[in-house]
């Protein structure tokens, strides 16, 4: 994605003191599609002169094929670089970058999130920093953007770790650390290249479902090869009643595989896409393609949603939906039926031990399903815990996490834990509970048979690794989990854009 070799060339002499910033248009493909080719063009170039024009001595600015920007800062320490971004993110708010296009929207505000991170004893090359400043961008994002996040250096002495098996070895099969890429013709899995995936989901015939969310399409692996199968590569809104591989998604979040069908939550147009294995085809299941939030009773082609996230589907054919920016989880049932299943649609924590539908959750990021009984496992995002709704009489409960951030708690039980910014949740053959925290970039286990909580793999850092011991392999924003039949656990490792496996069966407890 971003020329090393050239970044490195500006460096210079500066090796011991420079920072790096990834800049992020806040939603600018939704901005953008008010309005033509052309237009979108001159907006585009609109913001790389604003930046440019911001650029302090020994500074410096490289664009991406998409809506981002690194700024290399030579002789400034991140504290420095998050002011003069600050600066920069007021004067940004104020520009009219539409200004040219002469439509009704030319006045309309845009904003910035940003990652930094700087030059140090861990991050010994740009490649490193790069990869901090990326990882902190996605957290900025994660925080309902228009935010800019410093890169902190964690301590592995700071938390209290305990490996759930030090011995268990961890493998990437799917994508390399460090390098971006898209899948355009069946690839072996060794080549297949990701770009910020963003979940993953497997079929009953262990076929595994990833979602290229940068570039807007569906991938299928089946054990050898990599194929994409929905999405064009290129966002927008269109291609229904056709082949889904000609249709246009607009950044994809969640999947979720129910009878013969792919269901895909397309969050930036605000609506559930449903891909049919067999025939190829794909149209509009839920949404109207237009942010809001109702619809309940009705037919799901009239609800509308708000940036739809993660997606289950149980064994009696009902599809739970998490409607990320209305704070609640809507469920579709077998006569295609919308309804809130959990959430009272405000922020919050509350509602533990009563009806789903009285809860109040801080960003819902991801959920998960234990599919032998239905009960629903919720990834509630800055409440920093694992919440549990019992199907059977549709209460809620937190069981994982004390509702503070932090890492802590390995060898205890769960709700005497400390988790940060938990994103996925998924449950093994035998009823363990994997939690994904990207604010610790680990994974988590719940031993069901012992009620305690351990540290799978990871130790609070973000980092890399490429095939070897848990004990030493890091994680950076791990953002999905799926099992599939042979109790082999995936893990989509987010902002080094590969898949990993660890094979459970090689569990070896004292």
């Amino acid at each position: 994605m971003w020329d090393v070799d050239e970044i490195r060339i500006h460096i210079g002499r500066h090796t011991s003191d420079y920072s790096i910033a990834i800049v992020d248009i806040d939603y600018l493909i939704r901005f953008c599609m008010r309005f033509s080719k052309n237009e979108i063009n001159s907006i585009i170039n609109n913001i790389t002169d604003f930046f440019k024009s911001t650029l302090v001595q020994d500074s410096y600015i490289w664009k991406s094929s998409g809506d981002e920007y690194l700024i290399l800062y030579n002789n400034r320490r991140t504290c420095e670089v998050e002011k003069i971004l600050k600066d920069i993110r007021k004067a940004f708010k104020k520009q009219r970058f539409a200004r040219d296009c002469n439509r009704e929207y030319s006045n309309i505000t845009i904003t910035f999130s940003a990652g930094i991170a700087e030059y140090s004893s861990e991050n010994a090359i740009p490649e490193e920093v790069i990869k901090k400043a990326t990882v902190a961008l996605f957290q900025a994002k994660a925080l309902r953007r228009d935010r800019i996040i410093r890169s902190i250096e964690a301590k592995k002495e700071g938390c209290n770790r305990i490996l759930y098996d030090p011995s268990l070895e961890i493998e990437t099969i799917i994508g390399e650390h460090g390098k971006i890429g898209s899948v355009s013709n069946p690839v072996l899995y060794k080549g297949a290249l990701l770009w910020e995936p963003q979940a993953i989901d497997i079929d009953g015939d262990d076929n595994l479902y990833i979602v290229d969310q940068n570039n807007h399409s569906i991938l299928r692996c089946d054990g050898k090869y990599v194929r994409r199968i929905v999405g064009c590569g290129e966002y927008g809104y269109d291609g229904d009643q056709g082949l889904g591989e000609n249709a246009s998604l607009n950044k994809p979040t969640g999947i979720a595989i129910l009878d013969n069908y792919l269901y895909i939550t397309d969050t930036g147009n605000d609506a559930v896409r449903r891909f049919h294995l067999k025939t190829n085809l794909i149209d509009t299941a839920v949404g109207m393609g237009i942010p809001g939030y109702s619809g309940d009773g009705d037919v799901a082609s009239k609800a509308l949603l708000n940036k739809p996230g993660g997606a289950v589907a149980d064994h009696n054919g009902n599809l739970y939906i998490n409607d990320i920016a209305n704070n609640v989880i809507r469920k579709v049932d077998t006569k295609n039926i919308v309804t809130t299943y959990a959430g009272t649609g405000e922020y919050g924590y509350e509602g533990d031990h009563g009806p789903s539908v009285n809860a109040t959750f801080a960003e819902i990021y991801g959920i998960g399903i234990d599919k032998c009984n239905g009960n629903i496992y919720v990834a509630d995002y800055f409440n920093h815990c694992i919440r549990f709704i019992e199907v059977s009489t549709g209460t809620i409960r937190t069981i994982a996490g004390n509702g503070t951030s932090g890492y802590e708690g390995d060898g205890l039980e769960p709700l005497k834990a400390k988790l940060n910014r938990p994103v996925a949740v998924c449950t093994d053959i035998e009823g363990n509970i994997y939690v994904a925290e990207s604010g610790n970039s680990c994974i988590r286990v719940i031993a069901r048979n012992e009620n305690k909580i351990y540290t799978l793999v990871g130790d609070g850092v973000p980092g890399t690794g490429t095939s070897g011991n848990v004990n030493c392999f890091r994680l950076a924003n791990p953002n999905g989990l799926a099992v599939n039949s042979k109790n082999q656990l995936y893990i989509l490792d987010g902002s080094n854009n590969r898949i990993c496996m660890i094979d459970l069966n090689n569990i070896r407890r004292q």
